[in-house]
């Protein structure tokens, strides 16, 4: 899976990709004194303590290299001011006082973070290698733990991380989410909201790879999952894919590879079709019934709908908070208002009346940041889009792949559910933001 990668790479940078890889599974995790600490935490810990000396070793020490990490590192700044204010406005509720100053710590530590990448001598190719590694892992467990519950009825997943459910405390004493008589796994997380970032990632990579086996994971893994945000993106990504780089080809080459995928594939689903009919027809009638429900029509008045129709009001709500921001995990706070009279709004305040973040990261990001932040936010996304697309060689080197695959991915499912200060979102940006710095670029090499 790891392919090509050099066989020369540092410490540094093995501990980097297993800490992408485990970013991606945050459940997978040791449990001490009743507390859970992710594998993710561990080697996070393990690479700041392998960074720091190098930098400490440096004689000057370098902000920012390029425009794209001069925005990334600008947004993190407006972002901590966010929560420092949220911690002032707040310092008499406690919940969103605390809420605050977490997400202060957390972000300061990612500054930190980042910055330590910007002055290390790591190689950011090892990052988006971690995540895709991480993003296959997780696919590959969500068809697994889904084949595994409709032929022994049993989920795989609440069984072997019984221990995480209990020392965390997951919601209904269940990772694993279901619909009736279905499943709905999230690999190793605990939403299958996650599915809608990685599927879309995967499949674009798939694409530009030409590595059929990647399409039919991120296909099976929308299926298993029951994720409308997967599928949903998923469309978005092909057709994205199929404009802009397909149709300017004057030939498109089907390979004997492809054909003979396409028709093991068709096998297999023939002959389990066979004997599992009933849930594969109660599979697909359960996404219909979620993408009818969730983006078309529905019983109740549409929850993702609505955090956008009832937005200017939230926004007057808001007051001067509109300008600062009051910290990630907030943007509720500008709906919990009487003036906002949908139904689904006073649902939603009713059954949790504490601070989260909408289905929509750039809505939340505008409310949690105010509009400042979430200015400098959209001129991140967009430079370090433009920097992973025009800033490489090619779209047939592996890190252009990966970079554009993950920024278009990211783009696409933060439109569809908040992916709240998400360490894959961070790391993906820091990675991308520094691979033009290298010497392979200037001598248009393929390491990976």
């Amino acid at each position: 899976m790891i392919e090509n990668i050099e066989n020369k790479a540092s410490l540094m940078d093995k501990c980097l990709l297993l800490c992408a890889v485990f970013c991606t599974a945050p459940i997978i995790a040791i449990v001490v004194g009743g507390r859970s600490i992710s594998f993710f935490d561990i080697f996070f810990v393990i690479s700041v303590v392998i960074i720091v000396p190098t930098c400490l070793r440096k004689m000057f020490f370098t902000i920012c290299k390029n425009n794209a990490q001069k925005a990334l590192i600008t947004w993190l700044v407006l972002s901590l001011v966010s929560c420092l204010f949220g911690i002032l406005y707040y310092i008499n509720r406690q919940v969103w006082f605390d809420n605050a100053l977490y997400y202060g710590i957390k972000t300061t530590i990612y500054l930190i973070y980042v910055l330590l990448l910007f002055n290390s001598n790591c190689n950011p190719r090892y990052i988006l290698k971690g995540l895709e590694i991480g993003v296959i892992t997780n696919l590959i467990w969500v068809d697994i733990d889904a084949i595994y519950y409709y032929l022994f009825g049993t989920s795989l997943t609440n069984t072997i991380f019984r221990s995480y459910i209990i020392a965390n405390n997951v919601r209904y004493g269940s990772i694993d989410t279901f619909d009736g008589a279905l499943i709905r796994p999230g690999g190793f997380n605990t939403d299958p909201a996650s599915i809608g970032l990685f599927a879309p990632f995967l499949l674009l990579s798939g694409l530009l790879k030409k590595k059929p086996w990647m399409v039919a994971l991120a296909i099976s893994s929308i299926i298993f999952s029951g994720s409308t945000t997967s599928l949903v993106c998923c469309f978005i990504a092909f057709t994205i894919c199929f404009v802009g780089i397909w149709l300017k080809r004057t030939e498109i080459r089907i390979s004997v590879k492809v054909v003979l995928s396409v028709l093991v594939v068709s096998l297999v689903v023939v002959v389990v079709g066979y004997h599992y009919i009933d849930a594969i027809v109660g599979r697909i009638l359960m996404i219909y019934n979620r993408v009818n429900t969730v983006y078309v029509s529905g019983d109740m008045e549409n929850v993702r709908v609505s955090f956008i129709t009832q937005l200017p009001r939230a926004i007057m709500n808001q007051g001067i908070k509109f300008f600062t921001g009051t910290g990630f995990n907030s943007s509720s706070e500008g709906y919990l208002y009487p003036n906002i009279n949908s139904y689904t709004m006073q649902l939603r305040r009713s059954i949790n009346n504490l601070p989260h973040d909408i289905e929509n990261l750039y809505i939340s990001y505008l409310l949690d940041n105010g509009i400042f932040g979430f200015t400098f936010f959209a001129i991140m996304q967009y430079r370090l889009y433009k920097w992973a697309k025009n800033g490489m060689s090619s779209y047939d080197s592996e890190e252009s792949i990966l970079a554009v695959s993950s920024m278009i991915a990211i783009m696409l499912s933060s439109v569809f559910y908040h992916y709240t200060l998400y360490s894959f979102h961070i790391l993906c940006w820091a990675a991308v933001s520094m691979l033009g710095n290298d010497e392979f670029f200037k001598e248009k090499r393929v390491l990976l």
